[in-house]
């Protein structure tokens, strides 16, 4: 795990979609998970909030969308 919360996030607009992309290292095959706290409630198993589970590793590119719901201000990302 990195913890990257000292580096400021996009700002995002509801109903926009953006592209996801980092570099996914885990060489043993463990899911690589992606979860973003759109109702920032500190919980990330809300209903919508996994954006990404998949075992890829390398480049990883995906599109979201952030939901309608989507409660402004600083969001975490895990």
């Amino acid at each position: 795990y990195v913890n990257n919360t000292a580096i400021a996030g996009p700002t995002v607009t509801p109903g926009s979609t953006y592209t996801l992309s980092f570099f996914a290292d885990d060489l043993i095959g463990n899911t690589t998970s992606v979860y973003i706290d759109w109702n920032r409630n500190g919980v990330l198993s809300d209903p919508g909030e996994q954006v990404r589970t998949n075992g890829a590793t390398g480049s990883v590119v995906q599109s979201v969308t952030v939901p309608l719901t989507a409660i402004p201000g600083a969001t975490r990302m895990r």
